[in-house]
Order: C-alpha cells, then structure tokens, then sequence
C-alpha cells in the first residue's frame, strides 16, 4: 500500500496535481483507490463500529 508522499515521489508529481487525478479517476470509474490513507481510515472506522 502507497502513502501519498510515495505516490508523488514515484510519479513526480506534486500533492495538489495528484490529488485531482485521484479524485478525477474515482468518480469516473466509481472505485475507491487503495492508498494508506483511505486503507487505514476505514479500517479505523470499522473498529469504531464494531466497538
């Protein structure tokens, strides 16, 4: 799993610009891309849940 900080350094591109592709890409194929910080928030959210 990529945090965004290796995203940006893999693709050479800045915060801002991958942010928008990211989003752009999501809405389009209505998938929710994998990266550390959607990972992890869910995952914090499912342990909420159960509690």
């Amino acid at each position: 799993m990529l945090t965004m900080l290796d995203l940006e350094l893999l693709l050479n591109l800045n915060g801002a610009t991958l942010r928008q592709l990211l989003t752009a890409y999501q809405e389009h194929f209505g998938v929710l891309l994998p990266t550390a910080g959607t990972v992890l928030d869910i995952n914090a959210t499912i342990k909420v849940i159960q509690n």
